[in-house]
């Protein structure tokens, strides 16, 4: 599996979400090394974990309302996004166990 720019992006930003130093530097190590996105068992478990994190903070600012009116499509754009990146990991981490 390989992720988009954007989807490291925001990767990135559930993994500085995590407060787990290590899970950060192994983070940062693989993004520098390996630019064209293939991810290792660690490394997938790090982004879902991280994806997880986001989904909840997604879902927590909806269910309590916790931002503007007219910013509710792209909060519910982003959660799908989310939930998207979430569903690709699953199966990358099914298809590395099944190998």
């Amino acid at each position: 599996m390989k992720l988009s720019a954007s989807a490291r992006r925001i990767i990135s930003y559930g993994v500085s979400r995590l407060k787990d130093e290590e899970a950060l530097a192994a983070w940062s190590r693989w993004q520098k090394r390996h630019p064209d996105g293939e991810l290792p068992t660690d490394i997938v478990a790090i982004a879902a974990r991280s994806i997880a994190i986001l989904e909840s903070e997604i879902l927590g600012a909806i269910a309590t309302k916790k931002y503007a009116e007219e910013m509710e499509g792209d909060i519910l754009n982003d959660l799908g996004y989310v939930r998207a990146i979430e569903s690709d990991l699953r199966k990358e981490r099914m298809q590395q166990i099944a190998s």
